[in-house]
């Protein structure tokens, strides 16, 4: 169930970068030294790596627990 979760979180995440050009799409508002656009890309990819890191840390702790090899 938790990778199902996590799953939904992903495309979710995926889906609101689809549509960057709705609302980020601006240079004016400068921040941590870069464009609203690069800042933007960068704050997702940040949050899927995460996501993913999580995602990855629960699994393997599922397959410690059940005992599997691979």
């Amino acid at each position: 169930k938790r990778g199902i979760l996590f799953f939904i979180i992903v495309c979710i995440i995926i889906l609101a970068q689809s549509f960057y050009w709705l609302f980020a799409n601006s240079v004016t508002p400068i921040l941590l030294g870069m464009p609203f656009g690069m800042f933007f890309t960068v704050l997702f990819i940040a949050i899927e790596f995460v996501v993913f890191l999580i995602l990855y840390f629960l699994e393997s702790k599922e397959q410690d627990e059940e005992g599997g090899l691979g």
